[in-house]
């Protein structure tokens, strides 16, 4: 399975059903999505074989990168007036900036925001630091702290969010 066809079968199982009975996303009320696997596919190119002296052969390869489906962009283009949706952003610089720009491009509203690039931040850390913004313009800084706790106050942020 190639990672295009997978990330297409997620959306299709978030777009159509997730729980037996249950309808997916138009049934649900808060949906947060995290990391993707990837932004862009590589698919490896074999384009001629080569024969050399003594029967040895080799391969040139080319890697070509083609986008792959932004499940929370399409997610956000069917998103409903009474349903929050919750991204999250890895960055290494202008956190703010290129958060807000994800929220309005993916139509989110609350997106997550981390610097990656800070000590004891990120995915190989238990710990965490992020902002978390949403799309009103409100704005809540969390310092490092325990993944857990940071879990806990977004949770917080989108129930508020839901019921303002």
């Amino acid at each position: 399975m190639t990672i295009r066809s997978w990330l297409n079968a997620v959306y299709r199982r978030l777009a159509t059903r997730t729980v037996p009975g249950r309808p997916g996303w138009r049934g649900t009320n808060c949906l947060a999505v995290s990391a993707m696997v990837e932004t862009l596919e590589r698919r490896l190119l074999l384009s001629a074989t080569i024969e050399v002296e003594g029967n040895d052969s080799f391969a040139t390869a080319n890697v070509v990168t083609v986008p792959t489906v932004d499940i929370l962009a399409a997610l956000g283009k069917v998103k409903r007036a009474n349903q929050v949706l919750v991204g999250f952003a890895a960055e290494t610089n202008d956190l703010v900036a290129n958060a807000l720009e994800k929220v309005k491009r993916k139509n989110l509203d609350l997106i997550v925001a981390n610097d990656v690039s800070a000590p004891g931040v990120g995915f190989e850390h238990e710990t965490n630091a992020v902002t978390i913004l949403d799309r009103l313009g409100g704005s809540e800084s969390i310092s490092l702290t325990d993944k857990r706790e940071i879990a806990r106050q977004v949770i917080d942020r989108a129930v508020w969010f839901a019921n303002s």
